[in-house]
């Protein structure tokens, strides 16, 4: 039970992690081809 319950919180870890790097990703992408100022 414990081994699941660590794999689901390291599966919940990595999407978080996957998402909070495309959103920053697709920031960084916005910056450089839309440059302000």
């Amino acid at each position: 039970m414990v081994h699941l319950l660590v794999h689901s919180m390291i599966i919940q870890t990595l999407a978080v992690a996957s998402i909070l790097s495309s959103l920053l990703l697709s920031k960084a992408l916005a910056l450089i081809t839309f440059p302000s100022g």
